[in-house]
């Protein structure tokens, strides 16, 4: 009986450990979505975002293929606006799908722009948070 017991009492906790943390752990994970970044100036590049706790890890896209090409960039974020994004503008709109919302980021590489349609920049936005 006391074994019996031992077992149920190590499970009951062991199910309400895992209940408390698995949101922690969800959040501490990094999380790989498509966007486009680009440096003012320049052209949008599409590819796939990992993103992590401040860091932004790019690997571009050959054109809107989803075929990796070049290498990843690492891009350390120093801030970001959660203020109302912008849509892309009409000479845009050829290489941004019309849903996306533009939002501003200042990096250690510079300022640059970043473009996904609406969940996925919340997403975004929750990742890059910092844990503290």
């Amino acid at each position: 009986m006391n074994e019996i017991l031992k077992v149920a009492i190590t499970a009951l906790i062991g199910s309400a450990l895992s209940a408390l943390l698995a949101p922690l752990l969800r959040r501490m994970r990094w999380t790989r979505l498509e966007a486009a970044l680009r440096f003012p100036g320049q052209r949008w590049q599409h590819g796939q975002l990992t993103v992590g706790p401040g860091v932004l890890r790019f690997q571009p896209y050959r054109g809107q293929f989803r075929l990796r090409q070049g290498s990843t960039h690492d891009l350390h974020v120093l801030s970001f606006s959660r203020a109302p994004h912008r849509s892309p503008g009409r000479r845009t709109i050829w290489s941004l799908n019309p849903r996306t919302q533009i939002v501003d980021l200042s990096t250690t590489n510079g300022q640059l722009e970043l473009a996904a349609v609406p969940r996925t920049l919340r997403l975004i936005m929750d990742q890059l948070e910092p844990r503290g």
